[in-house]
């Protein structure tokens, strides 16, 4: 968390893990007996702001992977598509060699709706 609030890391996830965890977080509060509103509280206070949230319904689905996620369990196919994104996109990123935490970008993001 402290490489995210400092900018070392960027963290992205699918918009579907945006509009599911609020669901998921009184469930999860119930089972830890935490209180549920301190937890929707960090949520929204402590994640949200440090998360990218993108949307890779645009994506086609290329891989083998992809097709496979989605008859094991479609709810993660997002995250999956947005995963090999991501990693297309950093493989053709090379490490700026004058620094070791700068990357140049070579290309745009391959969906420029993503970021909101």
């Amino acid at each position: 968390m402290r490489a995210a609030q400092t900018g070392i890391v960027r963290l992205y996830a699918s918009t579907t893990v945006r509009d599911e965890v609020p669901e998921k977080i009184p469930l999860k509060c119930h089972e830890l007996h935490f209180d549920k509103d301190v937890g929707m509280a960090v949520w929204e206070q402590v994640y949200v702001p440090l998360i990218t949230f993108l949307d890779p319904e645009g994506l086609r689905m290329l891989s083998q992977e992809m097709t496979t996620l989605r008859m094991r369990d479609p709810d993660d196919v997002p995250t999956g598509q947005l995963a090999a994104a991501v990693l297309a996109v950093s493989a053709q990123t090379p490490l700026d060699l004058q620094s070791p935490f700068r990357y140049r970008f070579v290309r745009e993001p391959l969906v420029s709706s993503w970021f909101f």
